[in-house]
C-alpha cells in the first residue's frame, strides 16, 4: 500500500568541498568573493535557463526569493598540498557551507515548493561557478566535479504529526522517495523496487523524525517542536556536520590520487626523470596520507568511545 503525503519544506544547507591557500586569502574575504559571486549567478539567471518548462516560472520566483547565508568552514590546517595539475599549492582543506531558504517569509509559497524544483538552482549555480572561477582567485580550489550536496529539511507535514515507524515509511514511501534523493529523475512511474531503496536507511531513533544522508544529498524531517529546539543545537552539529566534512575527506583522497597519476606520468613521457624532486613530491604525498589516515583515526576513535547510538550510526553510515 501506498499513500501519498506532503512535506513542507523548510530550508536547505549547501556545501562544497575546497581546498584554500591561507597565506594569499583570508577566510572572510575568499567567504566575502563567494558570496558575491553566487549573487551575480543569481542576479543573471532567467526564464531560458531553467531545465523544467513546466514550473519554470516558479522556479524563477524561487531564484528571485532566495535568502542565503555563505561561510568558509577550515576543516584540517596545516596541509602542504601542492596540485600536480596546477602547480599551485594550498595549506587548508575545509568546505563552503550556505544556509539556504527560498520565500523566507511566506508559508504559503514554500507549500508548494517540490523536491525536484530544488536541484535545479544548485546546479545553476555549480555551473556559473565553474565558468567563472577564476573570479574567485586561484587561492582557491573547489570541487566542482561533485554536485553541491543539498541537505533539505522539513518541519511540517501534511497530515500532521505522523509518527515514523517503518510501516509508515513503507505507506508513505513515493512521497517520501522524492526528498531522499533530490539529484536524480523524478518520474511518476518508477518502480516500486526503486522507492524501497530510496527509503533505506533511516538514521533517526524517533518515531517523530526522519534522518537521510544519501550520496549527493540529504534529507531531515522534525516535527515543529523538535526542528526549534534540537536542529540547531544537534543536528547541525551531529548529522551535517560530519557529512561535509567526510565528503572533503573523499574530495582530498580524489586529488591526491589524480596528483599521483600525473606524477607517474611526468616519469614516463621525461626523457630524464629528476628522481630528487621526483622522490621529494612522493614523500609529500605519503604525508597528505598520513594525515588523511589521522585526522580518520579520530573518527574511528569516536565510534569506539562515544556513547550516543545516533551519533555512531551516522558516522558508521557515512
Amino acid at each position: 500500500m501506498n499513500t501519498e503525503i506532503e512535506f513542507v519544506y523548510k530550508e536547505e544547507y549547501w556545501y562544497i568541498s575546497a581546498f584554500l591557500n591561507s597565506d594569499k586569502i583570508s577566510e572572510e574575504e575568499i567567504t566575502n568573493r563567494m558570496d558575491s559571486l553566487v549573487k551575480e549567478i543569481l542576479s543573471s539567471v532567467n526564464e531560458d535557463k531553467i531545465y523544467s518548462k513546466k514550473h519554470k516560472e516558479f522556479i524563477f520566483e524561487m531564484v528571485q526569493k532566495i535568502s542565503f547565508k555563505c561561510d568558509w568552514v577550515p576543516y584540517i590546517d596545516d596541509l602542504p598540498y601542492h596540485d600536480e595539475n596546477t602547480n599551485l599549492s594550498y595549506d587548508t582543506l575545509g568546505y563552503f557551507k550556505f544556509k539556504v531558504e527560498y520565500f523566507k517569509d511566506d508559508l504559503d509559497k514554500k507549500k508548494k515548493i517540490k523536491p525536484y524544483f530544488l536541484q535545479e538552482i544548485p546546479y545553476i549555480i555549480r555551473n556559473g561557478i565553474n565558468n567563472a572561477e577564476k573570479k574567485l582567485t586561484d587561492a582557491v580550489y573547489l570541487d566542482l566535479e561533485s554536485p553541491i550536496y543539498i541537505f533539505v529539511t522539513s518541519n511540517g507535514t501534511n497530515p500532521p504529526d505522523i509518527m515514523w515507524t517503518q510501516e509508515k515509511i513503507k505507506e508513505h514511501k513515493k512521497s517520501l522517495a522524492y526528498w531522499t534523493v533530490l539529484y536524480s529523475g523524478q518520474w511518476e512511474d518508477y518502480s516500486s523496487k526503486l522507492y524501497e531503496e530510496r527509503i533505506k536507511g533511516n538514521l533517526s531513533n524517533r518515531l517523530s523524525e526522519l534522518h537521510y544522508i544519501n550520496r549527493n544529498s540529504g534529507f531531515v524531517y522534525m516535527a515543529e517542536y523538535n526542528y526549534e529546539n534540537y536542529f540547531d543545537a544537534y543536528m547541525v552539529g551531529n548529522v551535517l556536520e560530519p557529512t561535509a566534512r567526510m565528503r572533503s575527506i573523499i574530495f582530498f583522497l580524489r586529488s591526491i590520487n589524480e596528483s599521483l597519476d600525473l606524477i607517474f606520468l611526468s616519469t614516463h613521457s621525461e626523457s630524464v626523470v629528476n628522481l630528487v624532486n621526483l622522490e621529494s613530491k612522493i614523500k609529500d604525498l605519503r604525508y597528505l596520507r598520513g594525515i588523511i589516515q589521522s585526522t580518520l583515526s579520530t573518527i574511528y576513535d569516536e565510534l569506539i568511545y562515544n556513547r550516543r547510538q545516533h551519533y555512531t550510526s551516522v558516522l558508521n553510515h557515512l
